[in-house]
């Protein structure tokens, strides 16, 4: 039985693990899946995670670790992030392994896991140069992927039948602009954003747990360029903190959502968001659990909002505007509209409806970076 031992220092193990964990399934019974694959070598060390959907890996060089040859062992990560973040992060902690049992040591304290078979991890390699090999090359600010995600991920379906709405999708308008959609079926967000480089023929429908993922390592390296290498199906991100991130875009074609954007005959109103979010918080609450529906009734003093619930309580609220000529009513699910709201940007919002059977359309009118166009289906109030 051979015994291998070997030092390091608190933080670094917190940071690799927090930058993998969130792959990991604490309730999963394939205990593999469960734990994360820590290669080490002298002033190296390398966190690996693979969900089978999705795989990240993390790599810090220049750390103070000496072994005297290149290993590598899997370990409950989740149990392991959960003593080591209740520690002292500049303690100095002890791993001894051996082939059937981890031993921790954090001073006088021990704690050992079980030791699983490497052979049996689903192992998928980062390639080390990827610009060496077949896969297309696409830099995107993390700016434009944050401001992207934010404003459109809330509308992706969840568990939809029709599974290709279960996923944001990244592509590029005629003008070279990012082009950021998503939709569930009964409301569509759609941002565009200016890009400093070529224009290329993508088509991606990231799945939801990818979207999470790439917006939490774009937010810790704002600021930077985020590499995309892909092929086929298959997607990299290359993050400037070390974080390489792989996913399979989910198969099927993505409906051409700006055809189902109104652009005829509609009147207009422009509203302070802030405004028009208070307000309508305050008549939500007055709808029922299962029917978010509220009555937008427009008119040319202004807009007034209506709801009533099963016990024939009642909502009202009047925001004052002189946009719309004459008077139309529509019925919205206030959820959608305050989901909208939340993550917009801008200070001013252009609300634009036809009749009551027609989405309405709600833009930011002040957006610096872009444009943001949201779309609600009407619905019988």
């Amino acid at each position: 039985m051979t015994t291998t031992t070997f030092k390091i220092s608190n933080h670094i193990v917190i940071d690799g693990l927090s930058n993998t964990h969130t792959l990991l399934d604490r309730k999963n019974n394939i205990h593999l899946l469960s734990s994360v694959l820590v290669s080490v070598a002298n002033r190296r060390v390398v966190f690996y995670v693979n969900d089978i959907q999705n795989q990240v890996q993390y790599t810090r060089e220049d750390v103070d670790v000496d072994v005297a040859q290149p290993f590598s062992f899997l370990i409950n990560g989740k149990r392991l992030l959960d003593i080591l973040k209740t520690s002292n992060p500049d303690a100095l902690i002890g791993f001894e392994i051996s082939d059937h049992r981890i031993r921790l040591s954090i001073g006088r304290s021990h704690f050992d896991f079980s030791c699983l078979s490497v052979e049996d991890y689903p192992h998928e390699p980062f390639a080390e140069n990827p610009e060496q090999s077949d896969q297309k090359r696409l830099d995107i600010s993390s700016k434009n992927i944050i401001a992207g995600i934010e404003s459109t991920s809330f509308a992706m379906a969840v568990q939809d039948v029709r599974y290709y709405l279960n996923g944001l999708n990244l592509t590029f308008d005629e003008q070279g602009q990012l082009k950021f959609s998503a939709t569930d079926g009964h409301r569509m967000a759609i941002t565009r954003l200016p890009h400093d480089g070529d224009k290329q023929d993508i088509e991606w429908i990231l799945q939801a747990k990818a979207v999470q993922e790439i917006m939490r390592f774009a937010k810790q390296t704002e600021g930077e360029k985020i590499a995309f290498y892909s092929q086929g199906n298959s997607i990299e991100c290359h993050f400037a903190n070390g974080v390489k991130f792989r996913t399979k875009c989910i198969d099927g074609k993505f409906p051409n959502v700006d055809k189902v954007i109104p652009r005829e005959g509609l009147s207009r109103m422009t509203l302070r968001r802030e405004t028009l979010l208070q307000a309508l918080k305050r008549v939500e609450l007055f709808t029922s659990d299962k029917f978010k529906g509220i009555k937008f009734l427009f008119s040319p003093e202004g807009l007034a909002l209506h709801a009533i619930n099963n016990e024939n309580e009642e909502g009202r609220e009047f925001i004052e505007s002189a946009d719309i000529p004459s008077s139309l009513e529509i019925g919205l699910n206030v959820n959608y509209v305050l989901q909208y709201l939340t993550t917009a940007k801008g200070q001013e919002i252009e609300v634009s409806v036809k009749d009551a059977n027609t989405p309405a359309l709600f833009r930011e009118t002040d957006r610096a970076d872009g444009e943001n166009i949201y779309v609600v289906m009407s619905m019988k109030i």
